[in-house]
């Protein structure tokens, strides 16, 4: 055994105690730095047309956009035109049919910009379907 234990003990703390420092600068919480504010513009908008087609009559049908109900409607067809933004959004559907058949209900949702299909989807209930579909952008 060579050395003093006693020396190789101090030596060991001696090089955690260097270590401390430049470790704890590594890992302290520092706050982050915030970019500035981006500018708030307005969304753009550009007619879409959304159209609604049912299996059966529905009782009541309900299209929102950010929480606001900006369709609604019943019956087998629908169709309409509303701004709708140009980058991807969501859009919450509803329809509710008579629970007077066990069969299940189609809700079919198709979103026309332009002439070109930018969603076309599917749901299935008996009574109540609600769901959310994305719009991707164009």
């Amino acid at each position: 055994m060579r050395g003093n234990p006693l020396i190789r003990l101090l030596m060991v703390i001696a090089l955690f105690a260097l270590a401390a420092f430049p470790l704890w600068q590594l890992t302290a919480d520092k706050p982050a730095e915030s970019a500035p504010p981006a500018e708030v513009t307005p969304e753009a908008t550009l007619p879409t047309q959304l159209e609604v087609t049912n299996s059966r009559p529905a009782n009541e049908f309900m299209v929102r956009h950010l929480g606001k109900v900006i369709w609604q409607g019943k019956g087998l067809r629908a169709t309409t035109e509303l701004p709708l933004p140009t980058q991807s959004f969501d859009l919450q559907v509803e329809a509710t049919w008579n629970p007077a058949t066990e069969d299940e209900n189609a809700f079919r949702i198709q979103v026309i910009r332009d002439e070109m299909p930018l969603l076309d989807s599917t749901l299935w209930a008996r009574e109540r379907v609600e769901d959310t579909v994305t719009i991707p952008a164009n």
